[in-house]
């Protein structure tokens, strides 16, 4: 059985899509069932050109070039990774095509498109559209594409994403190489400030906590304050070590298709508070405390009890590594070879 799988060019740099490829096809390759696997992330031409004549040929290629690239080596099944690509399945047949879709955050959110924007989603859904199967990441996807755009029940599958085993508790001596102080206790969030990511709620809440609390933050471009350091780049081998080192991870996200993160904390032993809406739930489960998105004074008090109750934290902290054995990338990789099978037996009329 022969896959092509499809995902973005290197110079997206997206961290998220890099980590699902890899994390698949490696899990992918290592299932029994023999499987013969094609990657394709055609590199974009021209990468040194920048400003508007780069974003121009950067947009020729995405929806010209590589399209033209991707039907030339279609193979047998087609799965495209990254639903930002699902225009790709109209060089595909549709009986062969399998689609990853991550999340519908601009649709979710209600946020307001831009013209292009607007036909750049469009394009999407009506690519989702064309696919055999939809892989959804949670259960919260997978609603989403029916509530919004009436996609059958049928046609979607949930397979949840993993953690990769390097997650553990770890000791280290992170905390004297980042010059944290040890009278602090230690609150980490991890994720853009953008609206959906609510970094603001964390902001408010630390008005309620006491001096000696310190958000730890990455990926928000915060300013540095008495209660927020902002951590700037942290190797990804240094993470699991972070992770380790807080007393708390808090991920108030107003949406997310899945919360990675979430997985990663917990992998590591860290008590977790999470919104209360969207996939957030399913991923946290009974191991973590969920607040509202809106109510940051519900925020403070749940980060306080956990860091004053050690007998909360350290149940948290038990229930967290028994979540994350449910998910695991040999369990994703699994269930989507299920589905090529299937593909495989529709096409050949097994």
């Amino acid at each position: 059985m022969q896959v092509h799988l499809f995902h973005g060019p290197p110079q997206d740099k997206w961290f998220s899509m890099d980590l699902y490829a890899q994390a698949l096809t490696t899990s992918l390759q290592n299932q029994p069932k023999k499987l013969e696997l094609k990657r394709l992330n055609f590199s974009r031409p021209f990468p040194h050109i920048t400003g508007r004549v780069g974003a121009y040929l950067s947009l020729l290629w995405r929806l010209v070039a590589y399209p033209f690239l991707a039907a030339s080596h279609r193979g047998p099944i087609n799965h495209i990774l990254d639903h930002s690509y699902a225009h790709l399945a109209y060089g595909f047949p549709s009986c062969s095509t399998i689609i990853t879709c991550h999340d519908l955050a601009p649709w979710a959110m209600g946020e307001s498109f831009t013209s292009f924007s607007y036909l750049t989603w469009r394009g999407i859904i009506n690519g989702l559209k064309r696919a055999n199967y939809i892989l959804a990441d949670s259960q919260s996807t997978a609603n989403d594409l029916q509530k919004l755009f009436n996609f059958p029940k049928e046609k979607l599958q949930v397979i949840p994403l993993g953690v990769q085993t390097h997650f553990c508790p770890t000791l280290s001596d992170l905390r004297q190489r980042l010059g944290i102080p040890l009278d602090k206790n230690l609150i980490l969030n991890i994720g853009a400030n953008v609206p959906r990511k609510n970094i603001s709620l964390l902001l408010q809440a630390l008005n309620y906590l006491p001096p000696n609390y310190l958000l730890l933050q990455i990926g928000g471009n915060l300013p540095r304050s008495a209660q927020v350091w902002p951590l700037g780049y942290i190797p990804a081998s240094d993470l699991p070590a972070l992770y380790s080192l807080v007393d708390v991870f808090v991920f108030p996200s107003k949406y997310e298709g899945f919360g990675l993160p979430i997985l990663e904390a917990m992998a590591c032993g860290t008590p977790t508070i999470a919104a209360d809406t969207s996939s957030l739930p399913e991923v946290v489960g009974e191991a973590g405390l969920l607040v509202s998105p809106h109510n940051p004074q519900e925020l403070a008090q749940a980060i306080q009890r956990i860091i004053t109750e050690p007998d909360l934290a350290n149940t948290l902290r038990q229930r967290g590594l028994e979540q994350v054995k449910l998910f695991t990338w040999n369990q994703t990789a699994r269930q989507t070879l299920a589905i090529y099978q299937q593909v495989w037996a529709e096409v050949h009329k097994i």
